[in-house]
């Protein structure tokens, strides 16, 4: 099984390869960040501050990692910018993870995050934005 420590040390090593005039374009949020906000009574105004203090949600994508139910999913945020709305498209190989199950508490992080940036907007058109999910071919 893959834990949060091998897949941070993967996350690392893959920021290393990549070539920093494309890493300029991405964020990625911690992996325990989004269960840590699900699952503790006072994980609202941690996550709220966290993101004060750093520059997530910034860049023109933010990836957040998500392992729930022992599977491991990815989140791209894709922030278009001021006249856009944001998008969001959830990863997930197996198609194992239920986004119906996951779009709300999701939608709720997200949310808190960008309430934290001082975001109300986008926080706001949230409800609207809708998960969508790719599926794969055996083309």
């Amino acid at each position: 099984m893959l834990d949060t420590l091998i897949f941070q040390e993967h996350v690392e090593y893959l920021w290393g390869v990549i070539p920093s005039t494309l890493l300029k374009h991405f964020e990625i949020f911690n992996s325990l960040w989004f269960n840590f906000c699900r699952l503790t009574s006072d994980g609202v105004n941690r996550i709220k501050s966290i993101v004060q203090k750093n520059s997530l949600l910034e860049k023109s994508y933010s990836l957040l990692p998500i392992c729930i139910w022992n599977h491991w999913q990815l989140v791209v945020i894709c922030n278009k910018g001021d006249n856009d709305m944001s998008f969001l498209m959830l990863l997930d190989s197996l198609h194992m993870g239920e986004p119906t199950r996951i779009e709300n508490e999701l939608k709720n992080f997200l949310k808190i995050a960008y309430e934290g940036k001082e975001m109300r907007a986008v926080a706001d058109e949230l409800k609207v934005i809708d998960l969508h999910v790719p599926k794969l071919t055996a083309d």
